[in-house]
C-alpha cells in the first residue's frame, strides 16, 4: 500500500505544475523563515544567519530539484522534454520532415501492407475455440488426387473406430449453382459433413447449424457465408427458412455462418449443403470405397494426444481399411491395387487451415501467391532498408548542422546519453509519423495488391481474404517502426560521442577528423543505397521481362472477340444418359440457336475448358505398330466441328470432320496438331491412319477407341504458357461437353445474355452460369508473374527515388558546408565545368562503388527465383546494365541540380560566409 500511495503521488505530480510550485516555493520559506529566527536567537547578523539557514537547507533551488524528483517521474518529464523539443527541431525543418515522413510511410507501408497479405493467407489462425487441437489427414507423399483425398466409405470407418479424436469431419469442395429471385450464379461451394460444425466448434450467425440428423435423413439444407448472405441476399434477416436453388433443387436456408468464420480454404467456399444430399441427387453409392473420392477430412485431437500419437493410431487403423477393401474388391490392374495398398495418412496440423491438396489443376490461393508474396516481402524489406539509408544519411547531414547545439549542451553538462536520447527520440517521433501514415496506405494497398490477384474485394461472390489490417498488423507495424527508428538514429546519435567541443565552440569543427569520419559514412551509405537499388532494379527489370515474353507466346489461337461459357453439368439424369440420343440432340439444338444470334461468327464446344485444365492424357497405340505396355500418352479431347475455327486454330492438313461425323456414336473422327504429327508420324503422311486411344490389351482393358486421322491443326497451348505445345488428339462429339465457345464480331459483351437465353431454351434444365472472355481466362493463368511483375516494378521505381532524394540531399549539404571553399577557389580563377566536375565526382565515386557491389550481388540472387522467369536468364546482361546505368543516371540528375548551384556562389558573399 505504501508503495502503490508512493506511485500515486509521483504520478498526481506531473498534473498542477503551477500550484504545486507555488506550495513548495511558499514550504521552503516557511523552513527557511524557521532556521534564520533559530540563528538570530543565538546571536547572528540578519545577513549571516539568512547565509547559514540557506546552507542547512542545502541550497533553494537544490532542495526544490530534489524535491521535484521525489514527487514526480524524472524519466517521463525529461522524455516529454525530449519530445517538445524535438518537435520544435522537426518544425524548424518543415521540408526535411515531410521528406523523412514519407519516405518512412511509403517503405512501413510497402511492407504492413504485404505482411497483411502474407497474414490473411498463411499465418492467421482459425476463428475457432482451441485451434492448435485441429488436425487433417492426408497423404502428402502422394500428388495424385485420388490417393491424397479419401472416399466417404473410408471417413466412415476413420470417424466410427478411432480412439485419438474427438470428432473426425469431411469435407468436398465443388462448384455449384445457386439461384435466387431468378438470378443463378455458379460459384465455389463445397459438401460437408453433419458434425463439420460440431468438430469444428462454431456458431451459426443466425438460425442453425448442420446436426449429424441431416446427413443421416438427407435433409435438403443449406448454409450460407456471411459476405455472400450480405451481397447476394442484402443481409435478409429473415432469409432463413426460405427456399433457395442449388443445383437447380429447392433448398431451404437453415443458418447464415458468422462473419469471422470464412471455412477451411481462405474463404473460397460460399454455402455448404450437407454431403447426403450427393447420394439423394445422383443417386451415388456412397458406401463404396471407390465412389467419388473426393473428400478432405479433419479432425480434433483428444486433450492429452500428440499429432505422433494420432498418427500411429490412425495409420493402423487406416492400414486394416486397406486390407479390408482390397481382400473385397475386384481389381482389372495391378497397379492399381498395390498403389491403393501402399496409401497412407499423414496428420497434419491445421490450425491455419486445410493444407492446401497436392495434385495437379487449378492452384489454390495458397499456392499461387505464397511464393510470389515471400519474395515481396523480401522486396519490400530492401526498400525500408534503402529508406533508413537514406534517412539516416539526412540525419547525419542534419547532424552535423547541430554540432555547435550539441557541443553547447555538452559544455553546460548535458551527459552523452542524455544527448543520445534526444537523437533517438527525434528518430523515433519520425518513423511514428511514418508508421501511422504507413497503416493508411497498407489499407489501400493491401485491397489494390488483392484485386490484381484476382481476389475480388468489395464486389463479387468469392472473397477469399479478410485483408483489413487487425491487431497482429498494427503490432508488427508497431515493432517495425521502432525498429527502423533505431536503426536509422543510431548513426546520427552516436555520432555525438566525438564532437569536440572547443573545435566546435570556435567554429572549427569542419575540419576535425571527426567531419571528415562522418562524409566517409555518408559516402558509404550512398553506395550501399545504390547497391541496393541496383539490386531491385535489375530484379524488377527481370520480371517484368518475364511478364512481356508470357504475355507474347504464341499460343496458337485467336484469342480476341472470344466468349468462354462454362456449361452446367446438373441436368436431369435422362439428359446425361447418352443411350437416348437426347444429349446429341441438344448440344446440337444450342449451336444451332446460337449461331443464329446477330453479331456471333461461329460457336463450338468442347468436353473440357481450355486453359484450365484442357482434357486429359490417355495412351495411344498407332495402326501398323505392335501395342506397347507402356504406350506414348497424348493430350485427348472432345470437340465439336467448328472448334478449330471459333478458336483461330489453322488446320494445316487435310480437314475437319463435318457435323454429320460429330454426331457419329461411335466417335470414328480425329485431328490431331503438329506436335503429335511429328513425334509418331515423322516423314509420313498421318491422313487416314488409325489410332488407338486407351489402355491396350495387353493390361487386360479393351480398347476405348478407334480413330481415323482426318486432319492436322496448328500447335496450341493449353494450361500454362511456360510449356511447349503437347502432342493432341482432338475426337468428333463423344462425350458431355463442358464448355461452350462463341467468337462474335461486335462487342462480346453484347451477345452475353443472348447466349444464356438460347442455351435455355433449348433445354428447360440447362443453364449457363459463368463467362468469361477468353483473353481473361488465359491472362489468369500468369496472375502471378503479372503480381510480381507489377510490385517490383513499383518498387524499383520508388527504390529509385529513394535514392535520388537521398544523393540530392547529401550533395546540396555539401555544397552548403563548402560554400567557402567554393568562394575561395572562384576568387582565384577556377571555372565552372571545374566546379561542377568537383562537386560531382564526389557523389559519383560512392555511386560507382555501389553499383560494383550490386551487379555481383543480382546475379548471385537472381538464381534464387530462377523457376519463376521465362525467355530470361538470372545473370540477363542486357537487364543488369539497364539497372546499372539506370541508377548511374539517377546519381548524375540528382547531384546535378545542387552540382550546378554551386557553380552560381559570388565569391563576396561565400568569403563572408559563416
Amino acid at each position: 500500500m505504501r508503495l502503490l500511495r508512493v506511485w500515486f503521488l509521483r504520478v498526481s505530480g506531473l498534473f498542477n505544475r503551477a500550484r504545486r510550485e507555488r506550495e513548495l516555493a511558499d514550504e521552503l520559506e516557511s523552513h527557511l523563515q524557521l532556521h534564520i529566527e533559530d540563528n538570530l536567537r543565538t546571536g547572528m547578523g540578519p545577513v549571516e544567519a539568512r547565509r547559514q539557514a540557506i546552507i542547512k537547507l542545502g541550497g533553494m533551488e537544490q532542495t526544490k530539484e530534489i524535491c521535484r524528483d521525489r514527487r514526480g517521474l524524472p524519466a517521463l518529464e525529461s522524455l516529454i522534454q525530449d519530445v517538445r523539443y524535438g518537435l520544435r527541431m522537426l518544425a524548424k525543418s518543415p521540408g526535411f520532415t515531410a521528406v523523412a515522413v514519407l519516405t518512412l510511410a511509403l517503405g512501413i507501408g510497402a511492407n504492413t501492407a504485404i505482411f497483411t497479405l502474407i497474414d490473411a493467407l498463411l499465418l492467421k489462425r482459425l476463428p475457432i475455440h482451441e485451434p492448435e487441437r485441429l488436425v487433417a489427414l492426408s497423404d502428402p507423399d502422394r500428388r495424385d488426387k485420388e490417393s491424397g483425398w479419401y472416399s466417404h466409405a473410408e471417413y466412415v470407418e476413420l470417424r466410427d473406430h478411432n480412439d485419438v479424436l474427438t470428432g473426425l469431419a469431411a469435407t468436398a469442395p465443388w462448384w455449384m449453382t445457386l439461384g435466387w429471385n431468378g438470378v443463378t450464379e455458379q460459384m465455389p461451394a463445397a459438401w460437408v459433413s453433419g458434425n463439420y460444425f460440431d468438430v469444428l466448434d462454431v456458431k451459426a450467425f443466425l438460425g442453425r447449424t448442420f446436426s449429424p440428423e441431416d446427413d443421416r435423413h438427407g435433409n435438403a439444407v443449406v448454409m450460407l457465408r456471411y459476405e455472400l448472405w450480405k451481397q447476394f441476399f442484402a443481409g435478409d434477416p429473415t432469409v432463413v427458412g426460405k427456399t433457395i436453388e442449388v443445383l437447380h433443387r429447392p433448398f431451404t436456408v437453415i443458418g447464415v455462418l458468422p462473419p469471422s468464420f470464412n471455412g477451411l480454404d481462405g474463404g473460397t467456399q460460399n454455402f455448404l449443403v450437407p454431403i447426403a444430399m450427393m447420394k439423394t441427387m445422383w443417386n451415388l453409392d456412397l458406401t463404396n470405397p471407390f465412389e467419388l473420392r473426393e473428400f478432405r477430412l479433419f479432425g480434433r485431437l483428444k486433450y492429452g494426444v500428440s499429432r505422433e500419437g494420432a498418427q500411429a493410431s490412425l495409420a493402423a487403423l487406416f492400414a486394416h481399411i486397406r486390407e479390408s477393401v482390397v481382400s473385397r474388391g475386384k481389381w482389372e490392374q495391378e497397379q492399381s491395387r498395390k498403389s491403393y495398398l501402399e496409401s497412407r495418412i499423414t496428420v497434419l496440423p491445421a490450425a491455419t487451415g486445410l493444407p492446401d491438396p497436392r495434385y495437379s489443376g487449378r492452384p489454390t490461393l495458397r499456392q499461387r501467391f505464397s511464393r510470389p508474396l515471400g519474395i515481396l516481402m523480401a522486396v519490400t524489406g530492401l526498400v525500408l532498408l534503402i529508406a533508413c539509408v537514406n534517412i539516416a544519411n539526412l540525419l547525419l547531414a542534419r547532424a552535423t548542422a547541430r554540432r555547435r547545439e550539441m557541443a553547447v549542451r555538452l559544455a553546460l553538462g548535458a551527459g552523452l546519453t542524455r544527448i543520445v536520447r534526444q537523437m533517438l527520440t527525434e528518430s523515433l517521433m519520425l518513423t511514428g509519423a511514418g508508421g501511422a501514415i504507413g497503416v493508411l496506405l497498407a489499407w489501400w494497398g493491401c485491397e489494390a495488391i488483392a484485386k490484381q490477384m484476382g481476389v475480388p474485394v468489395v464486389a463479387g461472390r468469392t472473397i477469399a481474404l479478410s485483408i483489413a489490417p487487425d491487431l497482429r498488423v498494427l503490432g508488427f507495424t508497431l515493432v517495425l517502426s521502432l525498429a527502423t527508428g533505431c536503426l536509422f538514429g543510431l548513426a546520427p546519435a552516436f555520432q555525438a560521442f566525438r564532437i569536440p567541443i572547443a573545435p566546435v565552440l570556435k567554429d572549427e569543427g569542419a575540419a576535425t577528423s571527426g567531419g571528415r569520419r562522418a562524409i566517409a559514412l555518408r559516402k558509404g551509405l550512398i553506395a550501399a543505397q545504390v547497391a541496393l537499388s541496383v539490386l531491385l532494379v535489375a530484379g524488377g527489370g527481370l520480371f517484368i521481362r518475364t511478364l512481356w515474353n508470357l504475355e507474347h507466346v504464341n499460343t496458337g489461337t485467336d484469342r480476341a472477340h472470344v466468349i468462354v461459357f462454362w456449361l452446367d453439368d446438373t441436368a436431369g439424369k435422362a439428359f446425361w444418359d447418352s443411350k437416348t440420343g437426347q444429349r446429341e440432340q441438344v448440344y446440337r439444338h444450342i449451336l444451332e440457336r446460337v449461331e443464329a444470334i446477330p453479331g456471333i461468327r461461329s460457336a463450338a464446344m468442347s468436353a473440357g475448358v481450355g486453359f484450365i485444365g484442357f482434357g486429359g492424357s490417355t495412351p495411344v497405340a498407332i495402326e501398323g505398330r505392335p501395342p506397347e505396355p507402356n504406350a506414348s500418352q497424348v493430350q485427348f479431347e472432345n470437340v465439336s466441328s467448328r472448334y478449330f475455327e471459333t478458336m483461330g486454330i489453322p488446320i494445316v492438313l487435310g480437314r475437319v470432320w463435318t457435323p454429320v461425323e460429330d454426331a457419329a456414336e461411335p466417335v470414328k473422327a480425329a485431328v490431331i496438331n503438329q506436335t503429335m504429327a511429328r513425334m509418331f508420324f515423322a516423314n509420313t503422311d498421318p491422313l487416314g491412319r488409325h489410332v488407338r486411344v486407351g489402355p491396350a490389351p495387353s493390361v487386360g482393358v479393351p480398347v476405348a477407341f478407334d480413330l481415323e486421322i482426318a486432319g492436322v491443326a496448328g500447335d496450341a497451348i493449353y494450361g500454362s504458357l511456360r510449356e511447349r505445345a503437347q502432342p493432341m488428339i482432338y475426337a468428333a462429339g463423344g462425350g458431355a461437353y463442358g464448355a461452350l465457345y462463341v467468337r462474335t464480331s461486335i462487342d462480346p459483351a453484347a451477345v452475353v445474355s443472348s447466349v444464356r437465353r438460347e442455351v435455355h431454351g433449348a433445354h428447360q434444365d440447362f443453364f449457363i452460369p459463368q463467362a468469361h472472355l477468353l483473353t481473361e481466362v488465359a491472362e489468369d493463368l500468369h496472375m502471378q508473374e503479372r503480381l510480381l511483375a507489377g510490385l517490383t516494378g513499383i518498387l524499383a521505381g520508388l527504390a529509385a527515388l529513394l535514392a535520388a532524394i537521398g544523393l540530392y540531399g547529401v550533395v546540396a549539404w555539401s555544397v552548403a558546408r563548402r560554400t567557402r571553399e567554393i568562394g575561395i577557389r572562384v576568387a582565384l580563377g577556377a571555372s565552372r565545368a571545374d566546379l561542377l566536375w568537383m562537386m560531382l565526382r564526389d557523389v559519383l565515386a560512392p555511386v560507382v562503388a555501389g553499383v560494383a557491389v550490386g551487379v555481383p550481388a543480382v546475379v548471385a540472387l537472381a538464381q534464387l527465383v530462377r523457376s519463376l522467369l521465362f525467355g530470361v536468364g538470372p545473370a540477363d546482361p542486357s537487364t543488369i546494365a539497364g539497372a546499372a546505368l539506370l541508377m548511374c543516371g539517377v546519381a548524375t540528375a540528382a547531384g546535378y541540380l545542387p552540382a550546378r548551384r554551386a557553380t552560381k556562389v559570388d565569391p563576396m558573399v561565400a568569403l563572408r560566409f559563416e
